[in-house]
């Protein structure tokens, strides 16, 4: 009972508190509407991203990631059939009569590289296109607006690197097959590391690995990417992996070279790291 009764009074207080503010108000002068907006403010509020909105990063970033890994195997394992071709039609011997087998490989690397480039400009660019005649119903992708240009062409810039690097594996791996059935032997070595290269990328590993791989050149271009997509990373770290990338590039195109060189015209023994490691030092046969 004694709690109903203090209920009851705290109650009345209440009521006549408030009836006094009214009543204090109203000797001032001050309207009901005006009180209201004092007790019941309405408040309106801008979201404002201050720096670049990391998801944006990620969309994008694995957006390449899953382009890079798509036409590093579809377009290399395009050059390594094209080349296995010629070598086991015999169709190279004529083709190296009027140049260098150094030319040739580089050549037809180079311009596989160069329309697989114009392929996905054409792609970005339809996509572009599309994307400004109906970016009301895309709203996924307003994350564009919040997209760090810095760290999309630092991801662009790493999978052109690695995309041209493995390529030049790719097409020298087809030339050590004796026979068109070998073709997935030859080239499985370099499938092997893209594969684990985009794993890791798409893994949570430690982070000591995640920066050993993101360094390690024939890893780089994938894990380099996937941490761009999630973290900040430090500009030394950055600068060594594209360092090491591009002075990799070059001895990828020489030991390549080397490899379509000394197998071009010639039977290979049973495909293995030794007979591969002696077919990239050993001497020109052609």
């Amino acid at each position: 009972m004694q709690d109903n009764n203090n209920s009851y009074r705290f109650v009345g207080e209440q009521i006549l508190t408030e009836n006094q503010k009214m009543i204090t108000f109203r000797e001032l002068g001050i309207e009901q509407d005006a009180i209201d907006d004092v007790y019941h403010p309405s408040i309106s509020f801008e979201q404002v991203v201050l720096g670049v909105d990391s998801t944006a990063n990620w969309l994008f970033g694995y957006i390449i990631i899953f382009l890079m890994y798509i036409f590093v195997l579809v377009s290399g394992q395009s050059i390594a059939g094209s080349v296995a071709n010629e070598k086991t039609s015999k169709a190279v011997e004529v083709l190296l009569v009027s140049t260098k087998t150094s030319n040739l490989i580089i050549g037809k690397v180079l311009g596989s590289v160069v329309a697989s480039f114009i392929q996905i400009g054409i792609i970005a660019i339809s996509g572009i296109i599309t994307y400004q005649m109906n970016k009301e119903f895309w709203s996924i992708f307003s994350l564009i607006g919040n997209l760090s240009t810095n760290s999309l062409g630092l991801m662009i810039l790493l999978a052109l690197l690695g995309y041209l690097m493995y390529s030049f594996l790719l097409g020298a791996s087809g030339a050590m097959v004796n026979d068109m059935r070998e073709i997935g032997t030859a080239t499985g070595y370099v499938q092997i590391v893209i594969i684990v290269a985009f794993l890791v990328s798409m893994w949570d590993v430690s982070y000591t690995i995640s920066v050993i791989l993101s360094i390690f050149p024939l890893t780089s271009p994938f894990v380099m990417v996937g941490r761009l997509c999630h973290e900040s990373v430090p500009m030394w770290q950055l600068a060594l992996s594209i360092f090491t990338l591009v002075m990799t590039i070059p001895l990828t195109v020489f030991v390549s070279v080397r490899i379509y060189s000394n197998s071009i015209l010639a039977t290979v023994p049973k495909l293995s790291l030794k007979n591969i490691y002696r077919l990239a030092r050993g001497p020109k046969s052609a």
